[in-house]
């Protein structure tokens, strides 16, 4: 059985492309022309640069249950953020996750 390789990656292209969409709209801005090459892909908003990343790897179980953990814990007026230290070999690097919805209520960004 042959792979078509060009499909794959075709349908990949599309799927990011529709994700990217999506997070425009939700974000209330609108997204980049196709294959622009920049370092954005959504239209910037005031404090915000956006890069959207998908993949069935990206986030893992672990990341997900830290962001469901914390915000088991968080009380009214709090918003639920994990901290996700990576170790890489020769760096170490931090970043914050926060569920999508629940930033966007909270800065009011919500469409």
């Amino acid at each position: 059985m042959d792979i078509d390789y060009r499909a794959i990656g075709k349908a990949n292209k599309a799927r990011g492309a529709q994700y990217e969409r999506d997070a425009a709209q939700r974000w209330g801005t609108t997204r980049y022309p196709a294959d622009s090459g920049g370092p954005a892909d959504l239209v910037p908003l005031p404090g915000y640069a956006i890069q959207v990343k998908s993949g069935v790897g990206l986030v893992n179980k672990t990341i997900r249950e830290a962001v469901d953990a914390a915000r088991s814990v968080a009380n009214s007026g709090q918003l639920g953020v994990a901290i996700v230290v990576s170790r890489h070999p020769g760096r170490l690097r931090r970043f914050v996750v926060i569920d999508e919805d629940e930033f966007l209520a909270w800065e009011g960004i919500s469409k």
